[in-house]
């Protein structure tokens, strides 16, 4: 939405001092190519007929469109070299081609059943029963987590851009500094999943990975493509074992097309801005962080007021630039819009809930889930620069969780089953996640996008698929480091990342990951 990309630009930098530096230099560069200009304007009239000099126009335009299209999409090894190096012209027709397309014929392919049988293979585990022959385009299976759930409020705290690197015992990239001291105590006391990446840079693909499991195919988010609606989803899940089910956010949600998106998938209430009954601050993304999280106490108050148990998902805002945040919380100054200052209230914040919650009825019997959407932005040469993907993801219930940190290599599309499988709950889905308690040691993976490149981490090796049908290997250690020098791909995890992300696209513009198919949703070309 224009109004929160403005506000936000306007917010985060100082126009008094940009603005007349850009009206500036943008006088002084008119004035230079005056001359230019104006001898352009009479070209036609002075060397060439009209029709003439349109005609040559025309094909000088095709030509370089031509030549531009067919020049090598890199110059470096360097991924940020790249990015600054791209013609505009042709990141146009890329975008245009691959944005959502067709998954065939742009990316490295592969045969169909064989496809299928290797997704399939990456999501067995020792609870499961595929519910479909191996004939079928499907990863439809019964979980079985026992016959005795357990009826627990379930409050999903998204927090906007809260990456490793922003957490104090995890990728702490401020040496010195404590930036999330609440984020990491309560890590001591809860569930602490600390080798968990998320499948995307932006909010969009935090929500499609957390809230319906699954992974990142090329292009947009699943979230903003038409077709979304009646997706498997944990609040279906959900809904179905008698939960009621919100989703609030402190903004506007317009934005992104997460109204649809969230409706769509069986949330029955949404709160966005407006529906927050107090708010003492704001930014152009909405409503400071603890005025968020007062309105959640109230709304899980109403929630949990009858028999049924509830689910409440959170997205915060406060830790995304501007980075502004009211003062005197925090023993850190909210004028610097400083990244670590706004982290650092964005915990408090959390932190406050928390502690406010322990005095509510309902507290013994909730588990609260914190976990950020993605990490806070890309730095590096690699392709998929994963030290930066890395997020928390914390279970906490002190009645119910004991303490544990677990270094499993996961993804945040695993973040749905793990709940689940902590809550007792057998159901039927064809989730791309898996329970990370049940991940054998060393087996984990995770898939990653960036841009139009979509990655997977598995083993010793991270591989990337790519445009054009290319492919790209690095040797991958879990850590905070980038990774290594590119290496040629690992065949096998190759195979797994086109079988995975392949099945994935073709089942999604099926209709065969929705429990109802919508009527709008275009099947991709082959």
């Amino acid at each position: 939405m224009p109004n929160e990309v403005i506000g936000n630009i306007r917010e985060s930098f100082n126009f008094g001092i940009i603005g007349p530096a850009l009206v500036t230099i943008s006088l002084v560069l008119y004035f230079v190519l005056h001359i230019g200009i104006r001898w352009s304007r009479r070209l036609d009239q002075v060397y060439l007929p009209n029709g003439s000099f349109y005609a040559a126009a025309l094909t000088v335009a095709f030509a370089a469109f031509s030549i531009s299209v067919m020049m090598p999409i890199e110059v470096s090894a360097n991924r940020a070299t790249n990015e600054l190096a791209a013609n505009g012209l042709q990141s146009l027709v890329r975008a245009a081609r691959t944005n959502d397309a067709a998954y065939d014929g742009f990316y490295p392919g592969m045969n169909e059943r064989e496809a299928i049988a290797i997704a399939r293979a990456q999501v067995v585990q020792s609870n499961t029963r595929f519910l479909t022959s191996e004939d079928n385009r499907s990863l439809l299976r019964h979980i079985d987590n026992g016959n005795s759930p357990k009826r627990l409020n379930v409050v999903l705290v998204l927090a906007e851009s809260f990456g490793s690197v922003l957490v104090d015992d995890l990728d702490l990239w401020v040496p010195g500094e404590s930036v999330s001291p609440n984020v990491t105590s309560l890590g001591r006391q809860g569930l602490y999943f600390t080798n968990v990446h998320s499948t995307g840079l932006r909010t969009v693909r935090g929500l499609e990975a957390i809230l319906t499991s699954f992974p990142p195919i090329p292009g947009i988010s699943t979230t903003r493509r038409p077709g979304s609606e009646g997706m498997h989803s944990l609040p279906f899940i959900l809904r179905d074992q008698g939960y009621a089910t919100g989703f609030l956010y402190g903004g506007n949600l317009m934005f992104d097309n997460m109204a649809t998106f969230l409706g769509g998938i069986g949330f029955e209430h949404l709160w966005g801005r407006p529906d927050i009954a107090e708010v003492g601050f704001t930014t152009a993304w909405g409503a400071a962080d603890e005025y968020i999280f007062g309105e959640a106490l109230r709304r899980l108050d109403t929630l949990t007021a009858d028999s049924r148990p509830a689910f409440l998902s959170i997205l915060t805002v406060s830790n995304h630039r501007p980075f502004s945040f009211p003062a005197g919380r925090i023993a850190k100054d909210p004028l610097a819009k400083r990244r670590e200052n706004a982290t650092t209230y964005a915990d408090w914040a959390f932190g406050e809930f928390i502690k406010q919650a322990r005095s509510r009825p309902w507290f013994a019997n909730t588990v609260f889930i914190f976990i950020a959407d993605h990490g806070p932005y890309v730095a590096g040469a690699a392709q998929v620069p994963i030290d930066r993907y890395r997020i928390p993801l914390l279970f906490y219930a002190p009645a119910h969780i004991a303490p544990a940190r677990i270094a499993t290599v996961g993804s945040s599309m695993d973040l749905a089953p793990t709940l689940l499988g902590i809550l007792g709950i057998s159901y039927d889905s064809p989730f791309f996640g898996v329970d990370l308690l049940r991940v054998p040691e060393g087996q984990g993976r995770a898939f990653m996008d960036h841009n139009y490149v979509v990655a997977l981490a598995k083993g010793d090796h991270l591989v990337t698929l790519e445009p054009n049908r290319r492919t790209r290997g690095y040797p991958y250690k879990p850590g905070p480091k980038p990774l290594p020098a590119e290496e040629a791909p690992d065949p096998e995890t190759l195979r797994t990342a086109i079988a995975v992300i392949q099945t994935a696209h073709h089942m999604f513009y099926a209709g065969e990951y929705h429990r109802v198919v919508p009527t709008r949703i275009v099947p991709a070309k082959p």
